[in-house]
């Protein structure tokens, strides 16, 4: 009798030995060689739908064993909501392993300097991170602006800091907007602490000059020279002129961009039209970088009141309208000068 119950002992050792060894080889051998690199991602809701996304893949063939693999070893609570990628090479243990390590695939997305609110939607669209709409949603909401600058404003237009930003497609939109928003602070604050603003200007009068300067800037080295013409014409209480203010100001009315500034434009009742109102337009008309926000700051002791452009990027700066209108003569109506490279092709 005590052989017979030793004989029993004996298989059934060797039985849970045996499915332990199939177990450990099952979970630790490679998946399916033939199935490359592939992107998981784990959504919100049951852990069902991160086998069916390892079904579809090719990478598991049996979603009850590799479910109970996930039970044994404690993954069905753990794995976190994000986008993964695995490959085919990897165990079961190792591709749930990563599906629980938080590290979700990251993305670069550029914002360039100058760009507005419109148009820092549509390259997170472009990026994948959802539809333009839903960001212009966020950036023109009042309660949020004023939650994340921490003052009183109506839109984000001028805090989108022109950044590349490294991101994952399941953060938040806020949150990534949160972000853009607290470089511009900092960007702000680094210059604030080592320099006085000319004229007294607010914060948010700051970033609106910085935007003009922005968008009127092709060779980088003129943005302090942009910046003191602007400046010198407020002292005066001239109106600033600005071009790109009337193209802002049709956008925000019309929701499209101008191609072309025509003479009637000029009047256009606008509060971002620097030829309508007196003094700086409403608010900022894009999102200026560092440089800009410096040029403010720091702008060059200069009496210039006018500029014009060389059609090559750059710019004739003059004191007095006599010679502005002189350099306007030989820089536009003169259509043989006019031909050159727009800012936008300098290299």
């Amino acid at each position: 009798m005590l052989r017979f119950l030793g004989w029993i002992f004996t298989f059934v050792f060797l039985g849970a030995v045996t499915a332990g060894l199939a177990f450990w080889v099952y979970i630790s051998m490679p998946l399916n060689s033939a199935v490359g690199e592939v992107t998981i991602e784990v959504p919100p809701g049951p852990f069902s739908k991160v086998l069916d996304r390892l079904e579809e893949t090719g990478l598991i063939k049996n979603k009850r064993m590799a479910s109970r693999v996930a039970q044994f070893l404690g993954y069905t609570k753990t794995v976190k909501v994000g986008e993964y990628r695995v490959s085919g090479s990897n165990s079961l243990s190792e591709v749930y392993k990563t599906l629980a390590s938080g590290k979700s695939v990251l993305y670069t997305v550029t914002i360039p300097e100058g760009k507005n609110l419109f148009e820092v939607a549509d390259i997170f669209e472009s990026a994948g991170f959802g539809p333009a709409k839903d960001f212009v949603k966020i950036f023109t909401d009042p309660s949020v602006a004023t939650e994340l600058t921490g003052f009183n404003v109506n839109t984000l237009e001028g805090y989108l800091f022109p950044e590349t930003y490294t991101l994952s497609k399941f953060e938040s939109k806020k949150a990534i907007v949160k972000s853009m928003v607290i470089q511009a602070q900092n960007a702000f604050k680094e210059l604030s602490e080592s320099a006085r603003p000319p004229l007294n200007l607010d914060r948010q009068q700051i970033f609106t000059l910085a935007s003009m300067i922005e968008k009127e800037t092709g060779a980088p080295e003129e943005r302090p020279t942009i910046a003191s013409v602007f400046i010198n014409r407020l002292k005066k209480k001239m109106r600033l002129q600005s071009d790109p203010t009337i193209i802002y100001g049709i956008w925000i009315q019309t929701g499209e961009p101008l191609r072309n500034i025509k003479k009637s434009h000029l009047s256009l009742p606008s509060p971002y039209n620097t030829y309508y109102v007196k003094g700086l337009p409403k608010g900022p008309i894009a999102s200026p970088g560092k440089e800009s926000l410096r040029a403010v700051f720091e702008p060059a002791t200069t009496d210039y009141l006018y500029f014009v452009s060389r059609n090559d990027g750059t710019h004739e700066f003059t004191s007095t309208y006599a010679e502005h209108d002189k350099a306007v003569h030989k820089y536009q109506r003169t259509r043989a000068n006019r031909v050159g490279k727009s800012w936008r092709d300098r290299k």
